[in-house]
């Protein structure tokens, strides 16, 4: 039987699949750049999280996905901190 664990982390995808789907939408009715920060931090965090995805379903170790892992999570973080600060 899968954790409870595998489940939520299997669900992460789904939930930023869709909040990338709606940042899009957004920034092609607003033409906004700071909607777009977004867009392309939730676009970030959706590719991660299938990476995630991928390691729960073919469980071998790998460091290379680990550091391009950490590498996002900087990546994001810029990209929300560049959204909220533009006007």
């Amino acid at each position: 039987m899968a954790d409870p664990q595998d489940f939520v982390r299997l669900a992460i995808p789904v939930l930023a699949g869709i909040l990338l789907f709606i940042s899009v939408t957004a920034y092609m009715r607003t033409k906004t750049t700071r909607v777009l920060f977004f867009a392309a931090a939730f676009a970030l965090y959706f590719v991660k999280s299938l990476f995630i995805s991928t390691e729960i379903l073919l469980p071998e170790q790998n460091d290379l996905l680990e550091y391009l892992g950490i590498v996002a999570d900087a990546g994001i973080l810029i990209l929300f901190f560049l959204g909220a600060l533009k006007r």
